[in-house]
């Protein structure tokens, strides 16, 4: 989605999942041509991007996106309130930011895991924030309250790269 916004020519998701160090269960598998299987990541399946070797500035260097990531981890943050006030101001810039989250957490399934988003709205007034979903089986615009996506963000941890993600 990024990609297309800013007229940057698209490269298939898998080969950026792959140099990102996409990694699946093993009955996933089939669903993809090349990716790795094995014990499950301690951030849940899916990319392994705090590990050096996968971090997204080298996956786009590499794979010739003119793309730059800055982290902006969820430690870095106190309150629901500042990270309103980060997406707002993101929103104003018209910033591309993803959202690293425990899933989980925000739409209470009883199962962690590692889940990205691209941010799309905030409307602070109401408390809530709208997400670009790329999950397959749920809506691709879902909108969660602020106070929610925080204790998401918090439950899945700076060490897991929870926080936003930000392009340019």
């Amino acid at each position: 989605m990024v990609m297309y916004k800013n007229s940057i020519p698209l490269v298939n998701q898998e080969v950026i999942g792959n140099a990102l160090g996409l990694t699946v269960p093993d009955v996933d598998r089939q669903l993809f041509q090349n990716a790795r299987s094995g014990a499950r990541p301690s951030a849940g399946w899916g990319t392994q991007i705090d590990k050096e070797e996968f971090t997204p500035n080298a996956a786009f260097q590499y794979l010739g996106i003119p793309l730059c990531m800055e982290l902006h981890l969820i430690d870095k943050f106190e309150s629901a309130a500042e990270i309103a006030v980060f997406l707002r101001q993101h929103r104003a810039d018209d910033s591309d930011v993803l959202v690293c989250y425990d899933y989980g957490t925000l739409f209470d399934t009883g199962v962690a895991n590692g889940h990205v988003n691209v941010f799309d709205s905030i409307d602070i007034d109401a408390g809530l924030v709208t997400l670009l979903d790329p999950a397959q089986n749920v809506p691709k615009y879902r909108t969660v309250s602020i106070d929610k996506l925080f204790a998401a963000l918090y439950a899945h941890g700076s060490d897991n790269s929870g926080g936003f993600w930000q392009l340019a």
